[in-house]
């Protein structure tokens, strides 16, 4: 029964579009943590000001940790408990550098400029492969709907010249 699927479908609807709405997001969120932390802010005002100021779609997923950590929870936690970084792994390795960064002193500028790095390549890709997907529909399309139009055009152009040339003949 199709039925019983609808929860499973619903559920993988769901996801592909959380994925969707985090890649969309990831790369101003890490440009906007680069640019504190090469300032030189604190891990813990790069995180809030990063979340503030990326897309407001991914804002409203992360801003419960914004708010958890200003509450004075520790970044570690309040982090590693959202569900939003735990289902990307960019955004996980994002939380880990802001976390070593915050407990050990360890400058993330680096690791979250190869994260952005990372991610602009891969967006790269997916542009890549979706303009080559293009010309074959584009060809479908000129083979379904051009040709056919063509023909027809010529062939009503063929058969109004026939009508002319059999009623010059006949008059």
């Amino acid at each position: 029964c199709a039925c019983g699927m609808w929860p499973i479908h619903r559920r993988r609807r769901l996801e592909q579009q959380r994925s969707r709405e985090i890649d969309q997001g990831l790369p101003s969120l890490l440009e906007v943590t680069v640019a504190m932390l090469s300032a030189g802010a604190l891990p813990l005002e790069a995180l809030t000001t990063a979340i503030a100021r990326t897309a407001p779609r991914l804002r409203a997923r992360l801003e419960p940790i914004s708010m958890q950590v200003r509450m004075g929870r520790s970044l570690e936690s309040a982090a590693f408990s959202s569900a939003t970084v735990n289902a990307s792994s960019v955004l996980t390795a994002w939380a880990q550098s802001l976390v070593l960064g915050a407990r050990v002193g360890m400058p993330a500028r680096a690791q979250v400029e190869g994260l952005l790095h990372d991610v602009r390549a891969a967006e790269r890709e997916r542009f890549r492969r979706a303009a080559a997907a293009i010309g074959p529909r584009i060809q479908l399309v000129v083979v379904l709907v051009f040709v056919p139009a063509i023909t027809w055009v010529v062939l009503v152009a063929t058969i109004t010249s026939l009508t002319h040339q059999s009623s010059a003949l006949y008059s």
